[in-house]
């Protein structure tokens, strides 16, 4: 949980319920994607939060609907996947006809490799949340684990009152845990956050508990879908579970 002020850093907002919303959402996003994508870093997700908060519980929301696709999403994965085997569908050791001898060799290359999905990892989910314990061991784990990663840190937020409902975007680290006054880790390369509740409370650990479980699901919706778009246009549409260290 962060808190929205004014910040010399270039924020950008988005409202869920306004036309064009979601496609300015994914450009900006696959703008900055692309940026990184051509050195092949490896590119991280951490939804941050606790699923014992309402108001906190938007990074896990995030996370689980990266990791499992509503219906609609599900049966599009079907079709991508049933167009991917059709496309190269001859047996090892058969070429079409259009696939010149000299050629060869670079197709069986071609020919491999796309069946292959690239992936990315999300960390934090409802059934193994990335919170305040055990964030500092995550990001270890991630390090770790991987050379250079891009990640992307995804938290529920609180602001001013008629930014409630929206979702930002911005570049560089987000600092989780300061809209409750915890001093933890800052996390990302760039952050998106979903504004849940006002920062116009003296007691914000009951803001939490009484944040509207509607205005959550709601930008978590949007801002896994609008992720989605962005990685698929990256040709990145396998998402992995990495084994969070979760002490709930």
């Amino acid at each position: 949980m962060i808190m929205m002020t004014s910040s010399k850093q270039q924020l950008q907002y988005f409202n869920p319920i306004t036309p064009l919303s979601m496609s300015n959402f994914t450009d900006s996003l696959t703008e900055r994607l692309q940026q990184i994508h051509t050195v092949s870093r490896p590119i991280i997700l951490v939804c941050i939060g606790s699923d014992r908060a309402t108001g906190d519980s938007l990074g896990p929301f995030v996370g689980h609907e990266l990791l499992h696709p509503f219906p609609t999403d599900r049966r599009q994965s079907f079709a991508d996947k049933r167009n991917s085997k059709t496309r190269f569908s001859c047996k090892k050791g058969q070429y079409p006809r259009t696939v010149p001898k000299s050629s060869r060799s670079l197709w069986n290359l071609l020919t491999t490799y796309s069946a292959f999905p690239k992936k990315y990892y999300v960390y934090g989910s409802l059934h193994s949340p990335v919170h305040a314990v055990n964030l500092k061991a995550t990001l270890q784990d991630i390090y770790r684990s991987f050379d250079d990663p891009y990640i992307i840190a995804i938290d529920a937020a609180l602001g001013a009152k008629e930014h409630i409902g929206t979702v930002t975007l911005g570049d560089g680290a987000l600092f989780p845990g300061i809209g409750v006054s915890k001093q933890l880790p800052a996390v990302g390369d760039i952050h998106i956050t979903g504004i849940v509740n006002t920062i116009n409370c003296q007691n914000r650990n009951l803001i939490l508990q009484t944040t509207h479980l509607s205005t959550v699901v709601s930008l978590a919706t949007f801002i896994s879908k609008g992720i989605r778009q962005a990685l698929l246009q990256q040709d990145l549409t396998c998402p992995c579970d990495p084994l969070v260290r979760d002490t709930k």
